[in-house]
């Protein structure tokens, strides 16, 4: 189930397929509320503002380009489900690939990254594990 709520122009859908790790992929042009029962996978190009959540996990996210090849994303990451698994976030680029993790019911991580991305397209997947 996807529910969307747009700031700005954007396209979103989920259920495109999945990826290996059963993982949800969803595309996203500008800032939108992925909601889904599975792992989800949001691409972005900056500037890009999102927020995904699955049972689990909450993610809210802005990418901003630095310069031509480099991403950055801020944002939190919050487990939101006394389970015993882990709210996890993985940023691709290209050959770069960052993870971020936050364990325990109410934990929030902060996601101050860069990662260098040619094209300034960032992978962002929300899981937990």
């Amino acid at each position: 189930m996807l529910r969307k709520t747009a700031f700005a122009t954007t396209t979103a859908f989920l259920a495109l397929g999945t990826l290996g790790s059963g993982i949800t992929v969803a595309h996203a042009g500008g800032p939108d509320i992925h909601r889904a029962e599975a792992p989800v996978g949001v691409l972005g190009k900056c500037p890009d503002r999102n927020r995904a959540e699955i049972p689990g996990a909450l993610a809210v996210w802005e990418i901003r380009c630095k310069g031509k090849d480099w991403v950055v994303l801020d944002g939190r990451l919050k487990d939101t489900k006394k389970d015993g698994k882990c709210a996890r976030l993985r940023l691709v680029a290209e050959e770069h690939t960052l993870y971020r993790k936050a364990c325990g019911k109410g934990k929030v991580v902060d996601l101050n990254s860069m990662i260098a991305a040619k094209g300034n397209w960032l992978k962002v997947y929300l899981y937990t594990r």
